[in-house]
C-alpha cells in the first residue's frame, strides 16, 4: 500500500507536487492525507481536510440521514416524520395529506346526505311519500279511493269512481225529477197507454157511437149498423119508408111551405128542403137557426161555409197547437189563413193562422177587432204572445200582437160566433205576410189584400 504523507499535514488541492511530499510504500497502494482514513481527492490545490462524507473541507453533514447517521437509510416521509411510513397524515382514502374525511354518516368524502332524511336531519326518519312530499302520507296526490295518482274521482252523485248513474233519473240526469210512467215512458204522463176510461194499459176504447168501452149498441139503426140510416117503416120493415108512409102526395103534406113533399113509388114520403141562400134576406130553409156568414171587404162580399169537424172534435182540437205551431192542414207559407170551423155539437168559430211552420221565414203582425160580443179566444198561438193581448168578451173587442220565427206559426181561434152582427177587422202591422187567404169551404179558397179592412157578418 502507498501513502502520501504531506509534511504539513494538509491535503493539497491542485496538481500533485512531488517536491513537497515523502512517499511511503507499503503493501498495496493507498493515497490519503495525514489523519484521514480515505482519500477523497488527490488533486488539492490548497491545504484542506476531507470530512467523514469524503467532502473536502466538509462539515460531515452532507451524507447524514434524517437520524444523523452517515450514509444512513432513514428518510422523512410525506407526513414530515423521520423514518415514518406516511400513516400519520393519510386521509380516509389513504392519500397522505389528502382532504378527504369521514362524514357524520361514516362515508369517506361524504357530505352527510347518505344518512340524512328528506328534511336534512342526520339519521332522521322522514322520507318522501309517493306524492313527492317530504314526510307526507300519500294523501296530497291520492284520488277519492286513496290511491296515489289514481284516476278515480267523485261523480255527480257523490260516488267515488262512479258514472253518475246511481242518482240519475230515467233520462240520465243526476238528481233529475223524471220517472218512468205506467206506460214505460220516461217523463211521461201515462197518456201514451191510457185507455179512454183513463186506465193505464186499459182495454177500453171508444166505440162507433162515441161511447168509451161501448159495444156500438147505443147508436145502432134497425139493421144493426152503428150510426146507420135504416129505420123501420110504417109496415115494420127495417130500411123501408124512413120519412113516413104514404099512398099519395097529399099523405106527405106537412103544411110547411118551406118543403116540397112527394110520395115515391115505395110509399115513402120524400121531403126536399131548399138550401139557404146567404145575403138574400130570406129564410130559404125555413130554419131560423141556420147561420149564414158573409165575408165583406169594401164593396166585395162572398158567403163562407164552415168546415165541419169530426165527432167530438172541438175547435181547439182542430187547431192542434203543438211545438209553437198550428196543424190544421190549411196553413200557407207567408199568408194569413182565415176560415170558419163548425164543432161537432154545432158551435161555430173562426180560425186565423199566420204563416206555416218551418218555412224559413218569420214575421210580425198586429190585428184589432170589434163586434165579437160573447166570443172568447179559444186558442192562443202562442201563449207567450198572448200575454200582451187585450181582449174583452163583453164589448167583443180585441187588440192582438204577433211575433214568430221561421220554425213556427202564430194565430188564434175565436168563438162561438152564434149571436153577433158583424166582426170588423183591421190590420195594424204586417211584416212577412203577403195577403189574406180566405177559405170559402173545405175545398175552395180565394186570396184578398190584407192591408184593407174586412168584416165577417151573420146574414139571412
Amino acid at each position: 500500500m502507498f501513502y502520501l504523507n504531506f509534511s504539513d499535514g494538509d491535503c493539497l488541492k491542485g496538481r500533485l507536487a512531488l517536491s513537497c511530499i515523502s512517499l511511503v510504500l507499503v503493501l498495496g497502494i493507498s493515497f490519503g492525507c495525514q489523519r484521514q482514513d480515505n482519500l477523497k481527492q488527490l488533486d488539492c490545490g490548497t491545504a484542506q481536510r476531507v470530512d467523514i462524507c469524503g467532502v473536502c473541507d466538509g462539515d460531515g453533514t452532507s451524507c447524514l440521514d434524517c437520524a444523523g447517521e452517515p450514509f444512513g437509510k432513514a428518510r422523512i416521509d410525506d407526513c414530515g416524520i423521520c423514518g415514518g411510513d406516511n400513516s400519520t397524515c393519510i386521509d380516509c382514502t389513504g392519500v397522505a395529506n389528502g382532504g378527504m374525511q369521514i362524514d357524520a354518516c361514516g362515508v369517506c368524502g361524504g357530505d352527510n346526505t347518505y344518512c340524512a332524511d328528506c328534511t336534512g336531519v342526520l339519521w332522521g326518519s322522514k322520507e318522501f311519500d309517493l306524492c313527492g312530499v317530504c314526510g307526507g302520507d300519500n294523501s296530497s296526490c291520492a284520488d277519492c279511493a286513496g290511491a296515489p295518482w289514481g284516476e278515480k274521482s267523485i261523480d255527480a252523485c257523490g260516488v267515488c269512481g262512479g258514472d253518475s248513474s246511481s242518482c240519475a233519473d230515467c233520462a240520465g240526469i243526476p238528481y233529475g225529477d223524471k220517472t218512468v210512467d205506467g206506460c214505460g215512458v220516461c217523463g211521461g204522463d201515462n197518456a201514451s197507454c191510457t185507455d179512454c176510461a183513463g186506465v193505464v194499459h186499459g182495454t177500453k176504447a171508444y166505440d162507433s157511437c162515441g161511447v168509451c168501452g161501448g159495444d156500438n149498441s147505443t147508436c145502432l139503426d134497425c139493421a144493426g149498423v152503428p150510426n146507420g140510416m135504416s129505420v123501420v117503416d110504417c109496415w115494420g120493415v127495417c130500411g123501408g119508408l124512413a120519412q113516413g108512409c104514404c099512398e099519395t102526395d097529399l099523405d106527405c103534406d106537412d103544411q110547411d111551405s118551406c118543403t116540397d113533399e112527394a110520395c115515391n113509388l115505395s110509399g115513402q114520403c120524400v121531403y126536399e128542403v131548399p138550401e139557404e141562400i146567404c145575403g138574400d134576406g130570406i129564410d130559404n130553409d125555413c130554419n131560423p137557426t141556420t147561420q149564414c156568414f158573409l165575408f165583406t171587404q169594401g164593396d166585395f162580399s162572398i158567403p163562407m161555409q164552415p168546415i165541419a169537424g169530426n165527432p167530438n172534435v172541438s175547435l181547439s182540437d182542430f187547431y192542434e197547437y203543438e211545438d209553437w205551431s198550428a196543424h190544421t192542414s190549411f196553413e200557407s207559407s207567408n199568408w194569413a189563413t182565415f176560415f170558419l170551423f163548425e164543432e161537432w155539437q154545432g158551435d161555430i168559430g173562426l180560425i186565423y193562422v199566420l204563416d206555416k211552420e218551418n218555412d224559413g221565414s218569420g214575421g210580425r203582425h198586429g190585428l184589432q177587432y170589434v163586434g165579437a160580443t160573447g166570443a172568447e179566444l179559444i186558442v192562443r198561438d202562442d201563449p207567450s204572445d198572448a200575454q200582451a193581448w187585450n181582449t174583452d168578451m163583453t164589448t167583443g173587442s180585441g187588440t192582438l200582437s204577433f211575433r214568430w220565427n221561421s220554425c213556427c206559426t202564430d194565430g188564434f181561434g175565436l168563438g162561438p160566433l152564434n149571436t153577433f152582427g158583424c166582426i170588423d177587422f183591421q190590420v195594424t202591422e204586417n211584416v212577412g205576410i203577403d195577403g189574406l187567404r180566405l177559405w170559402l169551404s173545405e175545398d175552395e179558397y180565394i186570396d184578398r189584400d190584407i192591408d184593407d179592412d174586412f168584416s165577417l157578418c151573420l146574414a139571412d
